[in-house]
């Protein structure tokens, strides 16, 4: 998982430095609740160490050519589930990757409804949000990763606009 993430989070990295930085944080909060005692510096120090290599392994483009699409690996779990953050009115990842894994968590504050209807799917009208607050729009990163059995596999999709 934490390849994915690197993979998405290095696309969004040049779309804003502000946001990167709060998903960074977000990231690191998830980790070190699992790994006490290191510190957010070395945890992105870690981060930034990973770099795209050639494993020669089957790759597969999931969504439009343009905005929206993903290549990930080809090889993707049924009981696999996705946590898709930022859906707007571009949802052709969700929509290709829809029958090939359990589940489909959707989450954009930006929206009531999403454009498409899946049906392995729900959507969530909140935002995504580093850590646990009282407002009952927001949702933690935690909080999501924590209602997924832990021997799951999980697709991390992240294409959130900084607002």
């Amino acid at each position: 998982m934490l390849a994915i993430f690197k993979f998405i989070f290095l696309r969004m990295l040049g779309n804003s430095r502000k946001f990167s930085s709060v998903l960074e944080r977000a990231h690191y909060y998830v980790i070190s609740s699992k790994f006490p005692g290191a510190s957010q510096e070395q945890y992105i120090d870690l981060l930034a160490r990973f770099r795209p290599s050639n494993l020669d392994l089957p790759l597969r483009r999931f969504g439009r050519g343009s905005d929206g699409g993903y290549v990930l690996l080809d090889a993707i779990s049924p009981n696999s589930v996705c946590i898709s953050l930022g859906i707007a009115d571009e949802m052709s990842f969700d929509e290709d990757l829809s029958p090939l894994v359990n589940h489909i968590y959707m989450f954009d504050y930006s929206i009531s409804f999403p454009p498409v209807i899946l049906e392995n799917g729900s959507f969530h009208s909140l935002r995504v949000v580093p850590a646990i607050t009282n407002d009952k729009r927001e949702i933690d990163v935690e909080t999501i990763f924590g209602k997924i059995n832990s021997l799951t596999s999980i697709v991390l999709k992240v294409d959130i606009e900084v607002s």
